[in-house]
């Protein structure tokens, strides 16, 4: 998936947050985002860390120990997301110019990576709301390519030891419903990002040394490859919850969802494409040290015969 994304500055004057779900199973009563949770990252080298301190605890992912509830048993009790009005006039003018003469035939793939962060999502969720409510104009939409480090906490590094701010993964899921009722798109984007902070950039060989693995996704690697089928993973567990999709446009925008998922991969921090009849990479020079361990990633999921993978179809990137 390939794609050229404009977002216009929307101020998201609201706050929705988690809900709070108790052991048991009972429904909870939804919060406001955490203060924690309310960064802004356009300023910030990708993957982003939150600019107020959070508060980290070691829990077991998905933020469950042995006397509570399955993710798959827990009622949830998420606002519906409400979309606000834009502040400004929305721009109407071209912004390719002369270079790009518009044409019929084309189409733009509107694609963000790696979340984005609560209030980066918020926002872009806000901000198509206002497009896709104009009058006699075409609905567009996004494609979301999740990481599964979210459901952790802001900071991919968090995952690698599994020590998890404890209030991302309802803050994480709720966004994601939102993204999915509002008819948005989502893919694969791996579940640790492969991120070295020390380095500041993707190691596809050394990361994946020094990431923990749950027992629960052991027998699926700790390769590249295991580490993309883990993310989706993890982010269809967290969307097997039928309170979370009410009517029968809910079930099937959810069955969309997770078909999605496990069709679209996009690597991090490489533009590598494995398309039926398409391959090829931008921008991965002979100098990336990794770079074998990148095209072989891309080659894996293009194979579609993963560990723990639910199909054997083809993963497109």
């Amino acid at each position: 998936m390939f794609g050229f994304l404009v977002v216009w500055s929307v101020a998201a004057l609201f706050v929705f947050g988690p809900s709070s779900h108790k052991e048991n199973g009972e429904q909870g009563e939804p919060d406001g985002l955490p203060d924690s949770e309310r960064s802004s990252d356009s300023d910030r080298r990708w993957p982003s860390v939150p600019d107020v301190p959070v508060t980290t605890v070691a829990v077991d992912i998905p933020l469950l120990n042995d006397t509570m509830a399955p993710p798959s048993k827990v009622k949830f009790s998420f606002p519906k997301f409400v979309g606000h009005p834009a502040k400004f006039p929305i721009p109407t003018a071209p912004t390719c110019g002369i270079r790009k003469a518009k044409s019929a035939k084309e189409v733009v793939y509107m694609t963000v990576d790696d979340g984005p962060s609560p209030s980066g999502r918020l926002n872009l969720l806000n901000a198509m709301d206002q497009l896709n409510n104009r009058k006699n104009k075409e609905a567009a939409y996004v494609t979301f390519i999740e990481s599964g480090y979210n459901f952790c906490d802001l900071d991919s590094n968090s995952i690698l030891n599994l020590k998890c701010n404890s209030t991302a993964y309802d803050t994480a899921l709720q966004l994601l419903v939102w993204t999915i009722k509002a008819g948005h798109m989502i893919a694969a984007h791996s579940d640790s990002h492969f991120y070295d902070a020390n380095a500041g950039i993707c190691n596809y060989v050394t990361m994946p040394l020094v990431t923990k693995v749950e027992d629960k996704y052991a027998k699926c690697g700790n390769d590249t490859w295991s580490d993309m089928v883990r993310g989706a993973l993890r982010i269809e567990e967290a969307l097997a919850n039928e309170t979370l999709w009410e009517t029968d446009a809910d079930r099937a925008a959810h069955k969309r969802a997770v078909s999605t998922l496990w069709s679209y991969a996009r690597l991090p921090c490489t533009n590598v494409w494995r398309l039926p009849g398409e391959s090829s990479e931008t921008g991965l020079f002979k100098e990336v040290t990794d770079r074998d361990a990148r095209l072989l990633t891309a080659d894996k999921l293009f194979e579609g015969k993963l560990e723990c993978k639910p199909d054997t179809k083809p993963w497109l990137s």
